[in-house]
């Protein structure tokens, strides 16, 4: 039997701390299942986090520059590395996680 998970899944708990992928897990284990993550759902997985971040990002730089009075420039700069580093980083997390 091989279980093959979309990217709603992934999604669903992206760290796969859920104690159901244990569950899934363990099921298939007993089972001799295979459990599949097609790396076209890696790849989607990512883009979602890119844009959701990104939106995040963009709504907290348009907070930040209105109010520029204040000095946080070097916040929104600090945000935009954030979001960088999130990025890169939740794909490899991602793929540790599924393997």
């Amino acid at each position: 039997m091989i279980i093959i998970l979309d990217t709603t899944v992934v999604l669903s708990d992206p760290q796969l701390r859920a104690a159901w992928w244990n569950t899934l897990k363990e099921t298939a284990k007993r089972n001799t299942a295979r459990i599949v993550v097609p790396e076209v759902v890696v790849i989607e997985a990512v883009a979602n986090q890119r844009r959701t971040l990104a939106g995040l990002s963009r709504k907290l730089i348009e907070a930040a520059q209105r109010e520029k009075r204040f000095g946080v420039d070097s916040i929104c700069d600090a945000i935009g590395a954030a979001i960088d580093a999130k990025t890169t980083a939740f794909e490899r997390e991602l793929r540790g996680h599924l393997s």
